[in-house]
């Protein structure tokens, strides 16, 4: 979609017109889920939390002061949220190890490291995932808009709302541990 169109349905769903926040919506749905997915790495996590991602910006959308910058204000709220979701799910999990209760460890750091034997049938891009669960929610963060959704270091450290140092230095830190858990795939 054209900057200039995308820019006009904006603004004309800032100024109320259903229809046009409806192809928004359409437009950038599964954008919004599948950042939420790689940032949560659960299927019924990213779900929530894109619910929260719409009505967020349904929400806020009249505040959006230059409707230009609404896909870098979309993946913004879409991190935003992913934040607040991750620290409840680690909140949960800490809760119920007090409790005593035998809910499923959420922190999948302590899993024995990918083998070349295991990819051997073409499963890469699982391997990748994998790994990407493994790494915690601040280096995942760096590394999905980075990597996967294309934004720059400054463009990181502004939706993270932390310095370009910070940045760096988690981007650094998510490759390395990355390379240690693919092994000789990420060579």
């Amino acid at each position: 979609m054209p900057d200039l169109e995308l820019k006009a349905l904006v603004e004309r769903a800032r100024g109320g017109d259903d229809a046009a926040f409806e192809q928004l919506y359409e437009r950038f749905e599964r954008a919004v889920y599948g950042l939420c997915r790689r940032l949560l790495t659960s299927d019924d996590a990213a779900e929530d939390a894109a619910q929260q991602v719409w009505l967020a910006i349904w929400q806020g959308l009249s505040s959006l002061r230059q409707p230009e910058a609404f896909t870098s204000w979309l993946k913004q709220t879409a991190t935003r949220v992913c934040g607040r979701t991750q620290r409840r799910r680690r909140w949960w999990s800490w809760w119920s190890e007090v409790e005593g209760d035998d809910a499923p460890d959420l922190d999948p750091a302590d899993q024995a490291p990918m083998t070349v034997d295991s990819l051997a049938r073409g499963e890469q891009d699982e391997a990748v995932r994998a790994a990407l669960e493994r790494l915690s929610p601040e280096h995942r963060e760096v590394v999905v808009l980075h990597h996967l959704e294309g934004l720059g270091v400054g463009e990181i450290a502004v939706t993270l709302g932390v310095a370009t140092g910070t940045v760096k230095s988690r981007l650094g830190r998510a490759r390395a541990h990355l390379a240690r858990i693919l092994g000789p795939l990420a060579e």
